[in-house]
């Protein structure tokens, strides 16, 4: 299947350094201003060379549609208003802009056309680079760069958009929209019906009245937002969502010279599959912004709208390696709204949830299983009277019940030597150098289970904040002062000096960290807050952790099952903007989210989850058949191999192919043998006969039956297109190959090292779920053409290496007394009357011969498209031209299980 990140043309990528030295630029359609600007829209920038001044203040527009058969992303119509102007590109970046940006210099061929085959961060790269080159600041801070073998930028580590800075950026999808709106066409564009399926020279179909090119058409266009739900709302200033959810998607707006016009519209946000970050195709480049945006709101996805934003930095293999598994939970208190929010590393999503209510909320504390959060409503240093609360840790912080005491602080999870989950809180937060108000005051313990508190009971007299080891032989507080209880003495630690924020280890160890207010380290002094300190069971100092330059920590606690600690990051005006774990064992300190007034974090980790101690396996690299650096279809894969080595006993016949596969044979439904789908989308014969021949005729001892998919348009698929970028970015493929493929045996914990690895869901473009990948029922929808089939000819070089990997498979099923099924599923029955077979081509001249060719080898042939003339023409049976529905699905299901009945009977 054709996608955004599929289609690599590295030539646009290559820039001419010409030896001499003169350079003349002739003049372009892209610098003639033809039509007249209408001075109530806009007017040239005439600071900025090639831009255009939007005058958007005051004004409105509407993102998204309320048509009910639009994707969901694009559904509920959204108002967003503006409180400023901004600058935008006239037309979009052509490679002789972007190759002076880097210096260099485009071929005469391409210097006006724009640059294409780029990702999200090549676009934010560029955009640097043009206000380091001007002297602006730049609105993206990041602090590495990953590339891929072509050269593209595939992640930027801890990037971070800073609307407030005055810089090139790529604009946001309301002001694209807005500038859009003024003067939109789809008839003026490049299109699938005018382009000869490629791009042109910008401006050399005309300009609007804006004073722009190309809206509609020629490439799609990246814009900055991270893709997140509408509401049916007004915003001002919107920029998007806070992140990127489970997959990291982005939006990108506008046509292309391969759309048709009908489907070229102002609403559309995304293409036929997940666009992410990091992939890049050759029908989608971007134009450039200028100007900071004043007071800016994202919409997180469960509808919240907040002017300011917290950003997860590390990524989920940075939090893997420090923590030794994914099974990681970060929970803190968001200052500004006063509601609890968290990061859930272990389903791969980075994405900051914030559970909002009406409850102010402090000090959270995560349950030792991970699914419960507690809280108190007053913060350490309060002596008002303080209410207690559990709730579910996820989006609607479900089950709320409230401990009923009089006054419950700063609670603490832990499990009881007799295996009871409890928490123990104080009854009142207030400082304990007044030793009379702090004996008034007690530390008690009450049982929770099956969502519901027992009944308190009082451990002791005084406040232990700090926490109680679960056989109560040392306490800790730390409200002013450093007091210990051990042996049911009190002791007062740290030579009565002023500290806070005490935290008791859950490891065991029975160390103790807290901060201090200044000091001496090897005659030097240190500042309030610079330094973790640790002290032993018994109240000696064994270590001083120093805080990063231009931060001191705030709220330190130990992480839950870990030796890590956590803390806040104050900067020098005392604003907690980063959280991050810190190792006291190598001082080493990794940030974990960026934002503002995040305070009294809790990072949990479930170290039973982590297989680093079997000596067998790495679980550094057992089943990372993910990546965040690869697109939807890796993740797909990646669940697809899961099910191959936890069923791999029972499977009797398994399907290869693509997404038609993936959604059109649902295997729960086969019957006659135990079926396995390993289809994904783009799915190809590179990565069938890989899988095979290393996996499944390895590891499925009683495979009867192979299920193919044949689309003639595989056929025309090299192996760069997916198959290559999941070999070269993900590890777990590597592993296994350097392990033979465990043709030897799986090794004890491997398995469990798979099921333990990430699946990030898309909320907004995947409509099916990874049980049963099933679309929903829609309709057909229109006939379109994405490609130029006059180009797709049978004795193509790459046709002729996909037969040969085909009659591989072939030979390879034979050897194993494995039959093979060619299943030629169906689309849309109206190409029927079109020269094309599909969406994809080719020509069902050339379809026909192909067909010819596969039929006389070695195989069952089972047409279910028959040309058109099929039995799934009714809108019922389609998710898309391409695509069966969930109802189709279960047809086509069917006709297989007879196909296979029939083939046993013989």
């Amino acid at each position: 299947m054709k996608k955004l990140g599929i289609y690599i043309f590295v030539a646009s990528l290559i820039f001419c350094f010409w030896a001499c030295s003169d350079y003349e630029v002739s003049l372009s359609n892209a610098e003639n201003w033809e039509t007249p600007i209408n001075p109530a829209y806009a007017e040239k920038d005439t600071i900025h060379k090639g831009m255009v001044v939007v005058f958007s203040k005051g004004h409105s527009v509407t993102l998204g549609t309320d048509n009910s058969k639009a994707p969901a992303r694009e559904r509920t119509p959204m108002k967003v208003k503006f409180t400023y102007d901004f600058s935008l590109g006239r037309h979009e970046v052509t490679h002789e802009e972007y190759a002076k940006a880097f210096g260099g210099h485009a071929d005469l061929e391409n210097r006006y056309k724009p640059i294409r085959a780029l990702t999200y961060y090549d676009a934010v790269l560029f955009a640097n680079r043009k206000s380091i080159n001007e002297g602006y600041d730049t609105a993206y801070t990041y602090t590495k760069v990953n590339r891929n073998n072509f050269g593209n930028a595939i992640n930027l580590e801890n990037l971070v958009f800073h609307p407030e800075i005055e810089a090139y950026r790529l604009p946001t999808e309301a002001e694209w929209t807005y500038a859009a709106s003024l003067d939109f066409s789809a008839k003026r564009s490049w299109n699938d019906k005018n382009s000869d399926f490629d791009i042109h020279d910008v401006c050399t179909i005309g300009q609007d009245t804006v004073g722009l090119c190309d809206m509609a058409g020629n490439v799609k266009e990246w814009v900055n937002d991270w893709l997140g739900y509408f509401r049916d709302t007004t915003l001002v200033n919107y920029v998007g969502s806070p992140d990127g959810g489970g997959l990291g998607e982005r939006v990108v707006k506008g046509g292309s010279y391969e759309d048709n016009v009908k489907n070229i519209n102002l609403y559309s946000r995304g293409d036929i599959y997940p666009v992410t970050s990091s992939t890049f195709a050759d029908y989608v480049g971007f134009r450039i912004a200028f100007g900071a945006i004043p007071d800016p709101v994202w919409l997180s996805e469960n509808g919240v709208a907040s002017s300011s934003r917290v950003v997860p930095v590390a990524t989920v293999m940075d939090v893997r390696y420090k923590t030794g598994t994914f099974q990681t939970k970060l929970v803190f208190r968001n200052d500004r709204t006063q509601n609890i929010a968290y990061v859930d590393y272990s389903n791969g999503t980075l994405s900051v949830v914030e559970i909002g209510d009406t409850i102010d909320a402090y000090h959270p504390d995560i349950s030792p299983d991970g699914s419960k959060v507690a809280f108190c409503t007053k913060s350490d240093g309060s002596s008002d009277d303080s209410e207690l609360y559990v709730r579910d840790l996820n989006p609607k912080g479900t089950n709320l019940v409230k401990l009923n005491v009089k006054s419950a602080a700063i609670p603490r999870w832990q499990v009881t030597p007799e295996g009871d989950t409890v928490v123990v809180y104080i009854t009142n937060c207030g400082a304990n150098d007044d030793m009379q108000f702090w004996k008034s005051n007690s530390t008690w313990l009450v049982k929770f289970s099956n969502g519901k508190f027992g009944t308190p009971k009082k451990l002791f007299d005084g406040t232990y904040n700090g926490g109680v080891t679960p056989d109560g032989s040392l306490a800790i507080s730390s409200v002013r002062l450093l007091r210990a209880r051990m042996s049911d003495k009190d002791s007062l630690w740290y030579g009565g000096e002023q500290v806070c924020n005490a935290s008791l280890s859950t490891d065991g160890t029975k160390r103790t960290l807290f901060l201090d207010f200044g000091g001496f380290e090897n005659g030097q002094r240190y500042r309030q807050h610079e330094k973790l300190l640790i002290v032993d069971s018994v109240g000696n100092l064994v270590k001083r952790v120093t805080s990063p330059s231009g931060y001191k920590f705030e709220g330190t606690e130990w992480a839950k099952g870990s030796g890590l600690a956590v803390a806040s990051l104050a900067n020098a005006l005392g604003s907690c903007e980063k959280i991050a774990a810190v190792n006291p064992e190598d001082n080493s300190i990794l940030p974990l989210v960026e934002g503002e007034n995040m305070i009294q974090p809790c990072l949990w980790v479930n170290s039973g989850m982590s297989y680093s101690e079997n000596s067998e396996v790495n679980a550094d690299s057992a089943g990372m058949y993910y990546s965040d650096n690869l697109s939807y279809y890796a993740v797909e894969l990646r669940v697809k191999m899961e099910n191959m080595w936890v069923r791999r006993d029972s499977v009797t016949a398994v399907a290869f192919g693509s997404s038609r596969m993936m959604f059109g044979l649902y295997e729960k439904n086969i019957e006659e043998e135990t079926m396995l789908n390993m289809a994904y989308s783009s799915g190809d014969l590179h990565g069938a006969i890989y899988l095979l021949e290393n996996y499944v005729f390895n590891h499925l001892p009683n495979l009867k039956y192979v299920v193919l998919e044949i689309s003639p348009d595989m056929f025309w698929r090299p192996a760069s297109e997916s198959w290559t970028p999941i070999l070269e970015n993900t590890i777990g493929y590597t592993y296994d190959a350097n392990h033979d493929f465990w043709k030897d045996g799986i090794p004890d914990g491997f398995v469990e090292a798979v099921k333990d690895v990430p699946k990030p869901v898309s909320v907004l473009m995947h409509p099916y779920d990874f049980e049963n990948f099933l679309l929903p029922s829609t309709e057909w929808g229109p006939i379109d053409v994405l490609v130029d089939t006059t180009g797709m000819k049978l004795d193509d070089d790459l046709v002729n290496l996909n037969i040969s990997i085909f009659d591989s498979i072939l030979d390879m099923c034979q050897k194993h007394k494995v039959t093979v099924i060619g299943l030629v599923i169906p689309r849309h029955a109206g190409y029927k009357n079109t020269g094309a077979f599909g969406v994809y081509g080719p020509k069902r001249s050339v379809a026909k011969d192909l067909f010819k060719i596969l039929q006389k080898k070695k195989i069952v042939w089972m047409d279910e498209n028959n040309w058109g003339d099929h039995e799934y023409k009714d809108n019922a049976y389609g998710y898309d031209i391409d695509h069966l529905s969930y109802i189709g699905a279960y047809k086509m299901t069917e006709q297989v299980d007879k196909k296979l009945k029939e083939l046993n009977e013989k």
